[in-house]
């Protein structure tokens, strides 16, 4: 398979394998738990708090603070709707997805979607018939 389809399909692998490996490189921070109860987490205020879920949740952890800091900086601006990513970011990611495959991406081949529904509509689009 190739082309734009192949990309996106193929990228959800290439996240998933980012993601993991930075997961499993970086030291997590943990919320505590009476911290998670305040902040209506579905584990944590679920249960009586005599009661300890014991299973781990992405959402025990605490983002980064790097992450943290770009989303208060980016809340100041006051402006929440969709943004085009910059050059950084488009040279970052196809640098990265360069790196796991092994060869030069274009960045003509990546396309950036709000939300995984208009990204499914243009891999449907790429695949399917044309009309």
């Amino acid at each position: 398979m190739r082309g734009p389809l192949a990309l996106a399909l193929v990228g959800v692998r290439h996240a998933t394998r980012t993601r993991l490996r930075a997961a499993s490189s970086a030291a997590l921070e943990w919320a505590s738990p009476e911290h998670r109860r305040k902040h209506a987490s579905r584990k944590w205020g679920r249960f009586d708090e005599n009661l300890i879920p014991l299973w781990v949740a992405d959402g025990d952890a605490l983002a980064p603070l790097p992450v943290r800091e770009a989303v208060a900086a980016a809340s100041k601006a006051g402006i929440y709707g969709y943004v085009d990513p910059s050059a950084s970011l488009l040279q970052a990611v196809t640098a990265g997805m360069g790196r796991s495959w092994g060869r030069p991406v274009s960045t003509d081949w990546v396309r950036w979607h709000p939300g995984l529904i208009p990204a499914l509509y243009h891999c449907a689009r790429l695949a399917g018939p044309k009309g």
